[in-house]
């Protein structure tokens, strides 16, 4: 399936290849190893470059990655949200490139809110990026705002930067498909 979408992709594009492939979700009805498979033949038509995933649990990527085909893995990470901190760092010290989205908690981060919002389930999908409402999240966005003050910064830079400082090596996606690295 992969190796066909992807030659309907490159003559949408009137391109011979892509620089990058990324799995966004894992597909649980394909073996991983079929998936790996097509990606080692992709890039050994010279079709893609480099391949990634996003998304995968624990287990998943630890599969994937026995195959020998991961270049990156991008994940959801923030200052209210570091659930997959630990693989950012494992994979990183494996030598896959390492990717962060979310980094302004779906918009919560940006300085526009100074509490996290309570919204009626489902209502708006960006606060399901940090739907835990607990005590420890609005302590946390408090002293963000406190920090964001005394050090001169917005809470968008304060928590940019963080990201990209507190991860070795990780960049960072804000927005639509903005790639940046903080300084």
């Amino acid at each position: 399936m992969i190796l066909k979408q992807v030659d309907e992709s490159l003559e949408r594009l009137k391109t011979d290849h892509l620089d990058v492939l990324l799995i966004h979700w894992p597909d649980v009805n394909t073996p991983f190893e079929e998936t790996a498979d097509a990606l080692k033949t992709l890039k050994q038509q010279g079709k893609i470059r480099f391949s990634g995933i996003c998304n995968f649990e624990n287990d998943q990527i630890d599969e994937f990655y026995q195959y020998d085909v991961l270049d990156f893995a991008q994940y959801q990470f923030s200052l209210l949200e570091d659930k997959w901190s630990r693989n950012l760092e494992k994979y990183h010290d494996l030598g896959v490139a390492t990717m962060a989205y979310g980094v302004l908690g779906g918009g919560i981060l940006t300085g526009a809110y100074r509490q996290i919002p309570d919204f009626a389930a489902g209502a708006d999908y960006r606060f399901t990026v940090s739907s835990n409402k607990s005590d420890w999240k609005r302590m946390t966005l408090a002293y963000i705002n406190s920090q964001s003050k005394w050090r001169g910064q917005s809470i968008a830079q304060l928590s940019g930067s963080w990201t990209s400082t507190d991860i070795p090596g990780a960049d960072t996606l804000t927005g639509e498909g903005l790639w940046v690295r903080f300084i």
